[in-house]
């Protein structure tokens, strides 16, 4: 019974050693959310429901529904957002065997996500949003990517550089740059321009309310405004509305589903 006794506060303190190991190995956070989303990790094969400021890790796949939007802070570095019925895997896999260079990956199963990246973080890896069609990746340093059954389509944002790269190598790749968007299909990649005005119809975030408007992160004033003289004139459509043109950098208090700040 002594035994027994000596060893139980050991047991004890198990518990309380492994809690902020795992807890340290999250790789970001949800920064806002509206509506249903949520989570499935790699080790359990429950779904969870997400709630503002729950941690994500890699090899998450999470998941929007009907008129839910999802917005994650990941490594303070990049911000990933979610329209409704999107279904995405965030993984991270090495650049080449021989090379600790890390690679950021989206997999895009369904739906619509926009990425934007701090610019410092692609000096020191790749950032790359897939699909089972094509691969874009991500240059400098905001992407619109949607995909379904027959086409995927990545959209270059204002003042920034993509490359789309078609699952068929006889298709090959095309540059697209500030404004330009690629159309994929199975047979070819076609690429068009559009305007600041479109690029932000595609990205809106919606005019709902939030279930929460605390963002924390320190992510501020990384991104450069869209060219052009300052940000757009704000408006529900508008995603830059309240933040200065700038989807990393700390908003004004506004209601919505705002960036990290």
């Amino acid at each position: 019974m002594h035994k027994l006794l000596t060893a139980l506060p050991v047991l004890l303190l198990v518990p309380l050693v492994s809690a902020p190991n795992a807890r340290a190995q999250g790789i970001g956070i949800v920064s806002g959310i509206r509506g249903d989303a949520t989570v499935r990790h790699e080790r359990t094969a429950q779904t969870q429901r997400l709630k503002f400021k729950d941690d994500v890790f890699w090899q998450d796949t999470l998941s929007t529904g009907t008129d839910a939007q999802l917005r994650l802070l990941i490594m303070q570095k990049s911000v990933v957002t979610m329209k409704e019925l999107t279904q995405l895997q965030l993984r991270e896999d090495l650049v080449a065997p021989n090379q600790a260079k890390k690679k950021s990956i989206v997999d895009l199963t369904s739906g619509a996500v926009r990425v934007v990246v701090d610019k410092d973080m692609l000096k020191t890896g790749d950032y790359e949003v897939r699909t089972n069609m094509a691969v874009a990746a991500i240059r400098g340093s905001d992407l619109y990517g949607t995909t379904g059954k027959d086409r995927t389509e990545f959209c270059a944002g204002p003042g920034s550089s993509i490359t789309a790269i078609h699952q068929n190598p006889a298709i090959g790749q095309k540059e697209l740059n500030n404004l330009q968007c690629a159309s994929i299909s199975p047979d070819g990649i076609d690429v068009r321009s559009i305007s600041l005005n479109d690029y932000r119809i595609l990205t809106e975030i919606g005019s709902g309310g939030s279930q929460n408007s605390d963002h924390g992160g320190k992510a501020e004033t990384k991104l450069p405004p869209p060219p052009g003289g300052g940000p757009p004139p704000g408006g529900p459509g508008n995603p830059y509305d309240g933040l200065n043109g700038c989807l990393l950098c700390k908003p004004n208090p506004i209601k919505g589903l705002g960036p990290p700040g």
